[in-house]
C-alpha cells in the first residue's frame, strides 16, 4: 500500500512538474525573444543576489515546516505560524541591511548603477515569498502535493501572461525601471498563489511555540548556511569572470547561462518535483532498508531519463538552441561530458541528507564545492583556455562533490555507529 502510494505520488508530481517545466521553458523563450540581450544580462547579474536575499529571509523555515509537520510532533498550525514569524523577523532585519548597503554594493561590486533601484525593491518581495514558501511546505508535509503543484502551474501561467503582454514594453522605457518591474512582478505571482493555497488551510487558532524554535535550530542553521554558500557561489561566479577574464569570455559566459545552461539543467525538474515527496516519505521512515528502497527507485529513474536526454541534447545541440530560443550562436553543450548525470544524482543525495536532518553534510559539501569551483576558476584564469576554464572548473567541481557524496552515504548506511534521526 505504501509503495503504491509512493509510486502514485511520484507519477503525479513528475507529470505536473513536467507541465510546469514546459511552461517555464516557454516563458524563457518569450523572455529571450522579447527582451534586449543587455536587459537579460543585467537581470542575470542581479538574480544571484536576489537568491541570496530569499535564502536569508526564509532561513530554512520551509524545510523545517515540512519535516516537523511530517513528524506530527507539534500542532500543525503552530508550526506554520511560528516559522512564518521567525522568518518575518529575520526579513525585517535583512531589509534594513539592504537599504544601508545598497549604494556601495551596486556601485563597487556589481558596478552598474542601473541595478540600484531594482536592488532596493527586492525587500518588497521577501515578505510575501516567505509566507508563500512556508504554506507550500506546510501542505507538502501533510502530503497534499497536488495542491502545491497546481499552485506552481498557476504561478507559471501568470508569469507567461505577464511575459507575453508586459515584457515587450520594457525595452522602450528606462532600463533601471524595466529591471525593477521584472523583479517586482514576483509580488503578483506569489500573492495570487498564496491566496489560492490559503483557502485549503483550516482557520483554527495559531500559537507561537518556542519549543518549535528549538527543533528548528537543528534543521535550519546548517541548511541555511548551505543555501547561502550555494547562492553566494552563483553570485560570485559572474564577478570572478568579469574581473579575471576578457570581455569576450564574459559574453560567452552570459550566452551560455542564458541559452545552454537551462537546457543542461532541464532534467532537474524531476528532482525538484520529487523533493517534497522524498522529504516527507524519508522523514516518516523508521529504518535504513525503507530509505534505501526509495532511493534506488528514484535514482534508477533519473539515471535512465538523464542518459537519454543528454544523448539527444548533445547530438542536436545547436538545432535545439535555435528551435527553442531562435538564437544563432556557439553551443557549448558538447564540451560537457556526461558529468551532468552526476549532478542530477547529487541533487537527490542533497534532499536525502536534509530529510535525515543531516544538513551539516550538505553544508560541508557546499563549502567544499564552492572552494573547488572558485579556486579552479581563478587558477584557470592564468591559462589561455578562455571559456573552457569555466567549463573545466564546473566539471571538476561535479566530480569531486560526487565522490564526497558517496563517502557520506557509505557512512550513513553501512557504518554501525552512524544513526538516522
Amino acid at each position: 500500500m505504501v509503495k503504491n502510494k509512493f509510486l502514485k505520488y511520484s507519477l503525479i508530481l513528475v507529470i505536473t512538474s513536467f507541465i510546469s517545466k514546459i511552461l517555464a521553458l516557454i516563458i524563457k523563450i518569450f523572455e529571450t525573444r522579447v527582451l534586449d540581450f543587455k536587459l537579460i544580462s543585467l537581470v542575470s547579474l542581479l538574480f544571484p543576489t536576489f537568491n541570496i536575499l530569499i535564502t536569508l529571509s526564509l532561513f530554512g523555515t520551509p524545510l523545517a515546516t515540512q519535516i516537523l509537520v511530517s513528524k506530527s510532533k507539534y500542532k500543525e498550525k503552530d508550526i506554520l505560524f511560528t516559522n512564518i514569524v521567525l522568518s518575518f523577523l529575520i526579513t525585517l532585519l535583512l531589509s534594513i541591511i539592504v537599504l544601508i548597503i545598497a549604494k556601495p554594493y551596486i556601485f563597487n561590486v556589481l558596478k552598474n548603477k542601473n541595478l540600484l533601484l531594482a536592488f532596493k525593491s527586492l525587500i518588497l518581495i521577501l515578505p510575501i515569498t516567505l509566507v508563500s514558501q512556508n504554506i507550500r511546505s506546510f501542505l507538502n508535509g501533510k502530503s497534499r502535493y497536488m495542491l502545491v503543484q497546481v499552485s506552481s502551474m498557476l504561478e507559471y501561467l501568470i508569469k507567461l501572461l505577464a511575459t507575453i503582454f508586459l515584457f515587450k514594453y520594457f525595452n522602450n522605457i528606462n532600463i533601471s525601471l524595466s529591471i525593477t518591474f521584472i523583479f517586482l512582478l514576483n509580488i503578483v505571482y506569489e500573492s495570487i498563489t498564496t491566496l489560492f493555497l490559503i483557502h485549503f488551510i483550516n482557520k483554527d487558532k495559531m500559537m507561537f511555540n518556542k519549543e518549535i524554535i528549538k527543533d528548528d535550530k537543528r534543521i535550519v542553521v546548517s541548511y541555511t548556511l548551505k543555501e547561502i554558500i550555494n547562492s553566494f557561489i552563483m553570485f560570485l561566479e559572474p564577478i570572478l569572470i568579469t574581473n579575471l577574464y576578457s570581455k569576450e569570455v564574459l559574453n560567452k559566459y552570459l550566452y551560455m547561462i542564458n541559452y545552454n545552461t537551462p537546457l543542461l539543467l532541464a532534467p532537474t525538474f524531476i528532482i525538484t518535483s520529487l523533493s517534497s515527496l522524498l522529504i516527507t516519505s524519508i522523514s516518516k521512515c523508521n529504518n535504513k532498508k525503507d530509505i534505501i528502497t526509495i532511493l534506488k527507485k528514484v535514482l534508477i529513474f533519473i539515471i535512465v531519463f538523464s542518459c537519454i536526454y543528454l544523448f539527444a541534447l548533445k547530438k542536436f545541440d545547436t538545432k535545439i538552441v535555435y528551435l527553442i530560443f531562435k538564437v544563432k550562436g556557439p553551443s557549448f553543450i558538447k564540451k560537457f561530458p556526461f558529468t551532468f548525470i552526476l549532478l542530477y544524482i547529487e541533487g537527490v543525495f542533497s534532499i536525502l541528507f536534509d530529510a535525515l536532518e543531516k544538513s551539516k553534510i550538505n553544508l560541508y559539501m557546499s563549502v567544499t564545492s564552492s572552494f573547488v569551483r572558485s579556486f579552479s576558476l581563478v587558477i584557470l584564469s592564468f591559462t589561455s583556455l578562455g571559456i573552457n576554464s569555466y567549463i573545466y572548473s564546473l566539471n571538476i567541481n561535479i566530480i569531486i562533490t560526487f565522490i564526497l557524496d558517496i563517502y557520506f552515504l557509505k557512512r550513513i548506511f553501512f557504518h554501525k555507529n552512524y544513526i538516522i534521526v
